[in-house]
Formats: C-alpha cells, structure tokens, sequence
C-alpha cells in the first residue's frame, strides 16, 4: 500500500493530483497571467489557494510547468 503525502513537497511531487484540481490550478494561472486579471480575479484565485492544500500543489505544478514551457520557448527562439 501507498503511503499518502503528508507534506506540501510531498503532494507536490505526486501524480495523485485529481484532473479536476490540475485542470483548475491551469485556468487560474491562465487567468492570472492573461489582460483579465483583476484585483477581483486576485481575491477569488487566493480563496481557492487557500481552500485545499491540493490546489496549491496543482498550482505549483502547472507554474512550473509554464515557466519550463517558457525557458524552451526562449531555447529554441535562439537557436539552441
């Protein structure tokens, strides 16, 4: 039997996240890194990091997922 994370690091590092949490924690970064962001949007994704340990870990997730995505961008732009 498994043993379930019992820290952040640990849900971090697990493919257990649900689809569902994942697919939320990718909107919000969506929304935060896009022209609709708004105080309002920075209130509302605050309450739902705060909500379950798990969004923050799907959200550390896809951030750096976006930023690996953004270094091979930057890669392949110059030519390496």
């Amino acid at each position: 039997m498994t043993t379930p994370p019992t820290t952040y690091d640990d849900l971090a590092d697990t493919a257990a996240l649900p689809e569902s949490v994942r697919a939320e924690a990718a909107v919000w970064l969506a929304l935060l890194h896009s022209d609709q962001r708004s105080e309002a949007t920075e209130r509302d994704f605050r309450a739902w990091l705060a909500g379950d340990a798990l969004h923050a870990a799907a959200f550390e997730r896809m951030t750096n997922t976006w930023e690996a995505t953004g270094i091979l961008t930057t890669t392949r732009t110059r030519g390496c």
